[in-house]
C-alpha cells in the first residue's frame, strides 16, 4: 500500500496490478487482496465449515448490492475503487452503461441463456439486433447485418 493523489491509497494486488480506495478506508489494507480473472480486487474467505468464496474490494468499500442491482464503476475501471466512482444500480442499467466495442457485441449478464449483446448506431440511432449465446454467433450477426 502507497499514498496515491489526494485522498486516496493505492494496494497493490497480484500480477503487478493495484487498485486504489479512499483513505478513509485504509482498514482494508490489512486483507490480501488479489487481481481475479474477472479484473476485479478480491479476497478469498475462509469459512469455519471450510470452504472459501470470493469477495470483491468494491463491496467493501459501498455494500454488497441485493436482488437485481450491482456495483456499477463508473469509469468503467475495475480498479478504481473509490467512494466516488462506486454506486448501486440496476444490472440492467449496468449492461446499458457498458462501453460498446468497435464490432458492435458487448456482454450482459443480465440475459444468462443469451449474454452477447450485438448493436450499432445509425443516423444517431441505436439498433438492437439481439441477444446471442456465444460472442460468435453476435459477431457473425453484426458482420452480415453491418457487412
Amino acid at each position: 500500500m502507497r499514498p496515491c493523489r489526494g485522498d486516496a491509497m493505492e494496494i497493490y494486488l497480484t500480477q503487478n496490478k493495484k487498485t486504489s480506495i479512499d483513505n478513509e478506508m485504509s482498514h482494508l489494507k490489512n486483507f490480501k487482496w488479489f487481481f481475479n480473472k474477472t479484473g476485479y480486487a478480491a479476497r478469498t474467505i475462509r469459512h469455519s465449515n471450510g470452504k472459501t468464496s470470493i469477495s470483491y474490494l468494491h463491496h467493501y468499500v459501498i455494500g454488497h448490492p441485493i436482488n437485481d442491482y450491482v456495483v456499477d464503476h463508473i469509469d468503467q475501471n475495475t480498479l478504481n475503487n473509490k467512494i466516488s466512482n462506486l454506486r448501486i444500480i440496476s444490472n440492467r442499467d449496468n449492461c446499458l452503461n457498458r462501453s460498446h466495442s468497435k464490432n458492435g457485441v458487448s456482454f450482459c449478464r443480465q440475459n444468462k441463456k443469451n449474454p452477447w449483446k450485438t448493436s450499432f448506431y445509425e443516423n444517431g440511432r441505436q439498433i438492437h439486433l439481439g441477444y446471442f449465446s456465444t460472442r460468435i454467433q453476435a459477431l457473425e450477426a453484426y458482420t452480415r447485418r453491418k457487412g
